[in-house]
């Protein structure tokens, strides 16, 4: 059954917790949800600037009445439709799952489980600050082996940051990834 708000999981907490020792200066999280991850990222002293999108107006509403700090804001788009600026870092707990035939777009990602990830890898260069990094959290559901397939088809490289088993047939994988002439500098 369908949510309204995608609320904190072990997925938002495991990102955001690999996020936090590595974040600084302006960050954007596309698809936020519950508004979690901006709201721990917004107490670093190193982060100037939040901005959440989120394609669901129910989150958008929730955020700003419950994260809601001087750091950051939230806006209704689809991926990067009413953004126009670039970021230090792009952080993405995208919907990862293999469609089973339920209607929840928070946690479903196409058929195969990677589409979300792919329509966001072909955008996301033009949104990312010299050096910028793209956090990106995905499951092994949604098939490992292909979504670094396709960051690298989009001229990215990537490093792990964690994983986390769960569940008796999932790991979650959070990556950094980069331009392939910025990484690591």
């Amino acid at each position: 059954m369908s949510t309204p708000v995608y609320e904190p999981r072990e997925d938002s907490f495991l990102i955001a917790n690999a996020a936090k020792k590595i974040v600084k200066g302006k960050i954007l999280e596309v698809g936020f949800g519950s508004g979690y991850v901006l709201n721990e990222l917004s107490k670093n002293d190193n982060v100037k600037e939040c901005i959440g999108v989120d394609i669901n107006p129910l989150a958008v509403e929730h955020a700003k009445k419950y994260n809601q700090n001087e750091k950051t804001s939230y806006i209704e788009s689809d991926l990067f439709q009413k953004v126009d600026d670039t970021f230090d870092f792009i952080l993405c707990n995208p919907p990862y799952l293999p469609d089973d035939g339920f209607e929840d777009p928070a946690l479903f990602g196409g058929k195969k489980g990677y589409e979300f990830i792919e329509r966001l890898l072909t955008q996301v260069e033009s949104y990312l600050a010299d050096n910028g990094s793209l956090i990106l959290l995905f499951s092994n559901l949604s098939k490992k082996d292909m979504v670094e397939r396709i960051i690298e088809r989009n001229f990215f490289e990537f490093r792990q940051l964690t994983e986390k088993g769960v569940g008796n047939f999932e790991t979650l994988y959070v990556y950094e990834i980069k331009k392939k002439e910025s990484l690591w500098n």
